[in-house]
C-alpha cells in the first residue's frame, strides 16, 4: 500500500557480508540505513539475512528477510514504527581488472531491489532501490 501522498524521497546505503556456499550461491547478512528526505524524518536502520544466486555471466538474483527500525506511517506524520519483511532483487556484476575469468576478484554491480515491510498494524510499506555496488571475492 503506497503512502497516501504519493512517494517519499529516500536514499539507502547497505553492506552485505557473506560467504560463498558454492561458486553460484552466497549466504550473508545485509545491514542497511535508509534516509528519508522529508521534513523531520528519522533514519531507518535494518538488518536482513540474504541469499544471492549468481545465475550466469554476472547476472544475479537475491532475496532476504529481516527488520528495519523506522518505517514511515504516512508522509505527513513524523512518527515511525518498526517494519518486518524482506526484499527481492536482481542485478548484473561487471568484472573489474585484468582477470575477468572465474575466481576471486572485484566487480562493480548495477542492481535493483524491492523492499517490502509490514508494520505492526499490518499496513505495508515498500521501497524500490536502484544502486551501484562493489563486490569483492
Amino acid at each position: 500500500m503506497p503512502l497516501r501522498n504519493d512517494a517519499m524521497p529516500a536514499a539507502r546505503t547497505h553492506m552485505l557480508i557473506g560467504a560463498r556456499l558454492s561458486p553460484a550461491v552466497v549466504l550473508g547478512t545485509m545491514a542497511h540505513v535508509t534516509l528519508y528526505f522529508d521534513k523531520d524524518q528519522k533514519v531507518g536502520a535494518g538488518l536482513d539475512a540474504m541469499i544471492q544466486v549468481n545465475v550466469t555471466c554476472g547476472f544475479y538474483l537475491r532475496t532476504g528477510v529481516g527488520a528495519i527500525s523506522h518505517v514511515p506511517i504516512a508522509r505527513e506524520v513524523t512518527t515511525r514504527t518498526p517494519g518486518y519483511g524482506g526484499q527481492v532483487g536482481l542485478g548484473y556484476a561487471f568484472r573489474i581488472g585484468k582477470d575477468k575469468g572465474k575466481g576471486a576478484g572485484v566487480a562493480l554491480a548495477l542492481g535493483a531491489d524491492y523492499d517490502l515491510r509490514i508494520l505492526p498494524d499490518k499496513r505495508r510499506r515498500g521501497i524500490f532501490v536502484l544502486g551501484l555496488s562493489f563486490m569483492f571475492g
